[in-house]
Order: structure tokens, then sequence, then C-alpha cells
């Protein structure tokens, strides 16, 4: 039997964002692949620099783990940003897991978006075959379709913390804050 495709996004966006689009956005995709793409899981992506950009919209998910799960619909070309083209995957039903499956998404792959299949879902707690689908929603019209800042809004260069950049650190190479050490001489 052929195992359905899914494509994993490793997102800081709120359910309410997502349903507000239509679908979850900003992804670096290859078009062809996405052709044999039957669904989409939205994993957490917590990490406090995303903090900033949703505020009042709740994410109580934990980092890691599977809380949304769509039947592709296509994918839109939205934008492009730093030379590759940005994508929005649109869908046209939705299931939200009756709990976010913990520690869906293992390792410390820096790679956002993960190319998989139903089977593997399965295997890591998510049986998307037997979840209850519904209709997404029409995309809000004043939805903001692009996440880059305009030019005039984009934020001023601002230094980091000591704090903030071991946090960052202990994200990057997957070692507690307090193995992160930094020195500065000058």
């Amino acid at each position: 039997m052929d195992m359905l495709g899914v494509v994993e996004v490793f997102t800081a966006k709120p359910i309410q964002k997502i349903m507000e689009l239509g679908g979850t956005q900003s992804w670096v995709l290859n078009p062809a692949r996405m052709e044999s793409i039957a669904y989409v899981v939205c994993v957490r992506n917590d990490t406090s620099e995303f903090n900033h950009e949703f505020p009042g919209q709740e994410r109580s998910e934990p980092r890691n783990a599977a809380f949304f799960v769509g039947k592709v619909k296509g994918i839109t070309l939205i934008g492009e940003r730093k030379g590759r083209n940005r994508y929005r995957i649109e869908v046209s039903e939705y299931a939200l897991p009756e709990k976010p499956v913990e520690g869906f998404r293992a390792g410390n792959t820096r790679n956002p978006v993960l190319y998989s299949d139903v089977g593997s879902c399965i295997s890591r707690g998510l049986d998307i075959e037997q979840l209850d689908f519904m209709p997404m929603p029409e995309p809000l019209a004043d939805a903001d379709f692009n996440d880059e800042p305009a030019p005039d809004d984009k934020p001023s260069a601002r230094g980091l913390t000591i704090p903030e950049a071991k946090e960052g650190l202990s994200i990057t190479f997957g070692v507690p804050v307090e193995s992160i050490q930094i020195i500065i001489s000058g």
C-alpha cells in the first residue's frame, strides 16, 4: 500500500493565525515534491524569539509537539526572502489531535520543513487517518499574508543580552543554558 505523503512544519504560529491564513506559510518548499503531499502537520516551535509576534494568541503546546493537521489543498507562492521562494500551504480541512502529540519531532534538525509519510507519523504517535477533519474556514480578507515587515517597519538592529545569547546557543547546540559560557575580551 502506498503511504500518503506528509510535510511537517516547525512553526511558532498559533492555531488562530493558521486559521486566519487558511493554512501555514513562509515555507521554502519543493513544489514538485508537494504534488505528492496529502497532509501538513504543524509542530510547535516555542522559542522565545517568536513570542512577541503573536501577542494575546495562546500557544500552550510543548515544543516538538504535533498540534494541527491539515489536508493540503495546494501551495501558493507568497514572496521571496533571502533569495528563496516562500510558499503558503493551503488547507481544505483540518483536525486538532485530542491532545498535542508530544515528542513528535525528535533530534536537533535545523530544517523547519521535513517530508515524511502517514506511516512515519503513526510510528511517532499521530494516526492522521483516524482524526476527525472539519472544513477549514475561509481565510480572513485582511489576514497578513506577508510575514515580512514593510521596509519602514523593519525593527532596528539591537544587540543581544548575555541571557538571550545563552538561550539561543543552548537551542542551537542542544545543551542546557547553564553549560554555555560567554567570554568577552576587548
